[in-house]
């Protein structure tokens, strides 16, 4: 978890923004400067994955303080109460017109890169999408699926069981209401557990 050890004002301003820029635009400028400034993407500048962290410090330090803002009116929980669903929280997983194409293009490269069995990357970017289109569910399954493939490769190559075992459990956090899931991460645990003996 990131200290908040940047001011929103700071943040506004690495930005390049004013207090009154939208959420939408906010999400639009850290996506260009993600774009630029990742570490993957610039390998030769050893400045880049401070640059990196910080950007992404300075976007939760805004998230947090639209959050705080736009907080949308409390949602009665009393018409489930009779019904069979259980409610646990309400999330507003409308996404904009630019959340939408992104999610469709980091999507698609997902797919390559998990053709080209590159988990690591395939992790780290969807990592990124989780962070710059939150409580999206859909996001959210597929990043527990990345989690889940990398893990199982690094148990099919017997490497590093021990990181194996943690994005395993990862993927069950992120998305614990997938029995397949559950099921699948078991046969792993269980073939982590005869690797080990």
């Amino acid at each position: 978890m990131l200290s908040n050890n940047i001011s929103v004002e700071k943040s506004y301003e690495l930005f390049g923004l004013n207090s009154s820029a939208s959420i939408e635009r906010i999400k639009a400028v850290y996506r260009q400067m993600a774009k630029k400034i990742h570490p993957d993407l610039n390998p030769d500048d050893p400045t880049a994955r401070d640059r990196f962290n910080t950007l992404n410090q300075a976007y939760q330090v805004l998230l947090a303080t639209h959050a705080q803002i736009d907080r949308p009116e409390p949602v009665d929980p009393a018409p489930a109460a009779h019904s069979d669903v259980r409610v646990d929280r309400v999330v507003d997983s409308s996404l904009s017109p630019q959340d939408l194409e992104l999610k469709k293009e980091v999507f698609e490269n997902l797919d390559k890169l998990v053709r080209q069995e590159n988990f690591v990357k395939a992790v780290s970017i969807v990592d990124m999408l989780a962070k710059v289109v939150p409580n999206c569910a859909e996001i959210s399954k597929k990043q527990s699926e990345m989690y889940f493939k990398y893990a199982q490769d690094l148990i099919n190559r017997r490497a590093q069981l021990v990181l194996a075992r943690t994005y395993l459990k990862e993927s069950l956090r992120i998305d614990p209401h997938n029995q397949q899931r559950w099921q699948a991460v078991n046969r792993e645990f269980n073939r982590i557990e005869r690797l080990l003996k």
